[in-house]
C-alpha cells in the first residue's frame, strides 16, 4: 500500500519543508520560515512605527504652527505658548507612543505567527543562490 496524501492536489508539488528545501534548476531555493524571533520582530516593528510617529508628529506640529501664525491665539500670549508646547510635544509624544505600540504589536504578531506556523507550517520563501 502506498502512502497517498488525500489532501494533495494532483499535478502540483507540495511546498518543501525547511529540512528538505530544494535548489531548483533556475538557481532558486525554497525555504520555510518556521519561527520568528519575537524580540527581533518587536524591534523592527517599533523602529518602523517610530518613523511613522515622527512623520505624524511633524504634520501635527506644522498644522499647530500654522494655526498659531494665522492668529489662532491672537491677543493671548498663553494660547501662543500652549500651542507651541503642543506642537513640540507632538514631535516627541507621537513617536514614543507609536514606537512602544509598534514594539508590542510586533511581539504579539511574532508570537501568533510562531504558534500558527507550528501547526500549519511556515511561510515558504524562494531564495536565489
Amino acid at each position: 500500500m502506498t502512502d497517498v496524501n488525500p489532501y494533495s492536489n494532483p499535478g502540483h508539488e507540495q511546498p518543501p519543508r525547511y529540512e528538505d528545501a530544494r535548489t531548483y534548476a533556475s538557481g532558486t531555493r525554497m525555504t520555510q520560515i518556521r519561527r520568528v524571533d519575537v524580540v527581533s520582530a518587536g524591534k523592527i516593528a517599533g523602529a518602523i512605527y517610530v518613523f511613522f510617529g515622527l512623520v505624524i508628529g511633524l504634520m501635527v506640529s506644522l498644522v499647530g504652527a500654522a494655526g498659531i501664525l494665522l492668529g489662532g491665539g491672537a491677543g493671548d500670549g498663553n494660547a501662543l505658548i500652549g500651542g507651541a508646547i503642543i506642537s513640540l510635544m507632538a514631535v516627541v509624544i507621537y513617536p514614543l507612543f507609536l514606537g512602544v505600540s509598534g514594539f508590542i504589536g510586533g511581539v504579539v504578531t511574532a508570537l501568533i505567527y510562531n504558534l500558527v506556523a507550528g501547526v500549519v507550517g511556515g511561510v515558504c520563501l524562494e531564495l536565489e543562490t
